[in-house]
């Protein structure tokens, strides 16, 4: 027997025991075949990455399947090897198609179920007069809590068979009741349940104008940011994924950011106060998000040393779990406490009628103030870094790599007050050097942190003491190799056509 090929689908509406019959010719006879009903779970991570690529990510009878989130089973691929019951990672899955293609949509964030549905399947076969099947249809509903989120019916053709299967499918698309599908089916389930909404991006959430002024931009960016960390607290609290976290430290330190580089938006000693306040709560995860990137490259570490020593990783990194879930309850703690809630909240609270607190350039249109210091923190990359060399200071190559966070926080934060094709150039140059330089502290970071380990460590055995020096030699040599790419990639961003889109947009001969 051929294998049915899909050639249509349709959403409707109404009966379709009454509608059916009435698209087909009177020598095709509709059987009923059989019916069948299952449940199944939809996952996706916090940002909603499986669904919004096109994809959905099931579970059925304890099975994980990645398929079209258009209707719940096309290209199917199976994952196996995975037990767990909630939040799932890409490494949970043995090594197959599905594991590459969950660790991409996926990367470090987890999916955890978001919705229950059923679907109540009924399939029917269409005869010829001399009683050959000719065609197939499934007729799929779709439910949430008995609610009937979507019908649908599919068309599948069989060899030989593909005239009177096309004849059908027009008589069946002219039906008032038969249309394409609006919307894809993982969508439709997740706003049944309210969880279709996707978090918005620091960018996507901040839409200035040039002529609003410092104060109001500066408190619409503060406030997004605080709006922006309180939603991954949840998610810190349930350790669902360390992203969470990360998301979290990224969102306060631009807080600090915008409020230290663009000066003046309020009093003085408002803005130290926001400022200290976030750079306490920053500081209390910065042991835990230590500990996180390295459990997280646990692997990656493993592999670059001689599998002799492989083992006497094995107590480090066993500390560092054990560590890591101290820290853990000690943020649990912080973030639930009354302290920390009723503090942040206040500052909240208080940008929401921050109009009295007004610093020297609070009424100043915020485009021109913003100009002013995005090129004049860009000519400070060229001062900071024409000079460097193969024998150059660490720390000059570390004030090259602050100065270009400060550059690109300013660029995302103040991005939709300037073209969209000129921020893109001008980011993409910048990512490139600032990737090399990230990599270079991250090093040296990685390096500093094991020596901690090692000296914090009484009678530490000679393999574990082996072990970690050789990670600290592989790093050392990762350093070199990062330190040696910074020159090449400070001369592809410091080149002529970068400075004139810099002056361009942001200096007064330029954009403004």
């Amino acid at each position: 027997m051929s294998s049915p090929v899909k050639i249509r689908r349709w959403e409707f509406s109404g009966d379709l025991s009454e509608s059916l019959p009435n698209a087909l010719p009177q020598a095709i006879s509709l059987e009923t075949v059989n019916f069948h009903e299952t449940s199944l779970e939809l996952f996706d991570d916090y940002n909603r990455s499986i669904v919004s690529k096109g994809f959905a990510l099931i579970k059925e009878n304890g099975k994980f399947q990645l398929v079209s989130a258009s209707d719940l089973s096309s290209i199917p691929l199976e994952g196996k090897g995975c037990r767990k019951q909630k939040a799932v990672f890409w490494w949970d899955f043995e090594q197959n198609e599905f594991q590459i293609s969950l660790k991409n949509l996926l990367k470090l964030r987890a999916a955890s179920p978001l919705a229950t549905t059923t679907q109540q399947a009924q399939r029917y076969n269409l005869r010829n007069k001399d009683g050959k099947v000719i065609m197939r249809l499934l007729s799929e509903s779709w439910l949430v809590s008995d609610l009937e989120i979507q019908s649908t019916l599919t068309a599948e053709s069989l060899i030989g068979y593909d005239a009177e299967a096309k004849s059908i499918t027009k008589r069946i698309s002219s039906l008032d009741d038969f249309d394409s599908p609006s919307k894809t089916l993982a969508w439709k389930i997740l706003e049944a349940v309210g969880s279709a909404q996707i978090p918005l991006s620091p960018k996507q959430a901040i839409q200035l104008n040039s002529e609003q002024s410092v104060h109001d931009a500066v408190s619409e960016i503060t406030r997004t940011m605080i709006d922006i960390s309180r939603a991954t607290e949840a998610g810190i609290i349930e350790d669902t994924d360390t992203e969470f976290l990360h998301d979290y430290r990224v969102a306060v330190r631009k807080l600090r950011s915008v409020l230290k580089l663009i000066k003046g938006a309020f009093l003085n000693e408002d803005t130290k106060r926001l400022k200290d306040i976030f750079g306490d709560f920053a500081r209390k995860t910065n042991r835990l998000r230590d500990l996180d990137v390295y459990l997280l490259n646990e692997q990656t570490y493993r592999s670059q040393i001689p599998d002799a020593l492989k083992p006497g990783l094995n107590k480090m990194f066993s500390d560092f779990q054990k560590e890591r879930s101290l820290q853990l309850r000690s943020i649990r703690r912080h973030l639930k406490s009354k302290t920390y809630q009723s503090s942040i909240e206040a500052q909240r609270n208080w940008l929401e009628s921050a109009a009295s607190s007004e610093g020297a350039r609070a009424k100043l249109p915020i485009k021109q103030v913003c100009s002013k210091e995005i090129f004049k923190h860009f000519k400070l990359i060229p001062k900071t870094g024409v000079s460097i060399n193969d024998s150059t200071p660490d720390e000059e190559v570390h004030e090259l790599r602050i100065e270009c966070k400060r550059l690109r926080y300013l660029l995302e934060l103040f991005s939709s007050l300037y073209a969209p094709s000129g921020i893109k150039f001008v980011s993409k140059k910048l990512k490139r050097l600032q990737e090399t330089l990230g990599n270079f502290n991250d090093y040296s970071v990685q390096q500093e942190f094991l020596f901690e380990y090692i000296e914090s460590q009484k009678n530490l055995d000679n393999k574990t003491a082996a072990a970690v020096g050789g990670l600290i030699a592989v790093l050392n040599q990762s350093k070199k190799e990062a330190r040696s790419l910074v020159t090449e990639r400070f001369s592809e961003f410091n080149d002529r056509k970068t400075a004139l889109v810099f002056k361009e947009l942001f200096s007064k001969k330029g954009g403004n």
